[in-house]
């Protein structure tokens, strides 16, 4: 079974830092290997405190499965959302349930985003957003509206 915690204290988390590693490693232009431990505990630790870190915990294998930073933006045009570090594992987890984990990884953004009573939620290189009303598409970058 999957569970979603938005993560507040790091340090609830820091037994798992060595599978968020690992997931960090799968992001695009992330070179984690190269990033000491320490400096990697120091910057999730800062996301964390804003309250906009959510991980994917499988009670069945015991650890973290994926993970996404949500990103509050406040415009003069309004209040948005961007979508960071949005990854699930490519191990341990086969094909179709990683594509489940990244659907409901998506639908705990997107109801935190309407929670906070963002307007719009930016994302780039997500995986398909099944019934998410896409606003457009330019590129690899999408922009929900969240107001329909």
């Amino acid at each position: 079974m999957i569970t979603f915690d938005w993560i507040q204290d790091p340090l609830s988390v820091m037994k798992y830092m060595g599978q968020i590693q690992a997931l960090a490693a799968q992001l695009k232009n992330v070179k984690t290997c190269d990033v000491p431990r320490a400096l990697l505990e120091f910057f999730f630790a800062a996301a964390c405190t804003s309250g906009h870190v959510v991980l994917a915990l499988d009670e069945d294998l015991l650890g973290v499965v994926g993970m996404a930073t949500l990103v509050p933006i406040r415009k003069l045009t309004g209040f948005e959302g961007m979508i960071h570090d949005f990854v699930v594992t490519e191990q341990r987890v086969a094909p179709d349930k990683r594509r489940d984990i990244q659907q409901q990884l998506m639908d705990v953004l997107i109801a935190k985003a309407k929670l906070l009573e963002m307007e719009t939620l930016y994302a780039e290189s997500l995986i398909q957003i099944g019934e998410t009303r896409i606003v457009r598409r330019q590129r690899e970058r999408i922009w929900i509206d969240l107001t329909r």
